[in-house]
């Protein structure tokens, strides 16, 4: 898939200051390829820590989620800021801990409605 689709975005884009970086077909930036791998590594880590062989699309897709969320609460050493997340510039929120850190990954739960 062309990354050209986005090119439709760039004039809306021109006033704001953001530089829109497109590339090109079958091209690869090394930063995203290493993000993947990051993620893909997690992904595994967490599958290896529960008790499970095979695990439906919907709880691969909730490891993705979860890795994310973290990824993007702490600042990046090579980020646009050096002391806020890239979730707290997009969402204005901040983690809480006695909301996001109460349960480690893996921790039984029995929950009904």
């Amino acid at each position: 898939m062309a990354d050209g689709q986005f090119e439709k975005i760039r004039k809306s884009q021109d006033g704001s200051g953001i530089k829109l970086n497109i590339t090109g077909q079958d091209k690869h930036i090394p930063a995203v390829e290493r993000l993947f791998c990051t993620v893909k590594e997690r992904v595994r880590a967490i599958a290896n820590e529960l008790p499970f062989k095979t695990y439906p699309h919907c709880i691969i897709i909730e490891m993705v989620y979860n890795i994310m969320f973290w990824i993007n609460c702490f600042p990046h050493k090579d980020g646009v800021h050096d002391k806020l997340s890239p979730r707290t510039m997009v969402t204005s929120t901040c983690i809480d801990h006695n909301k996001h850190c109460k349960l480690e990954s893996g921790s039984y739960i029995q929950v009904h409605v």
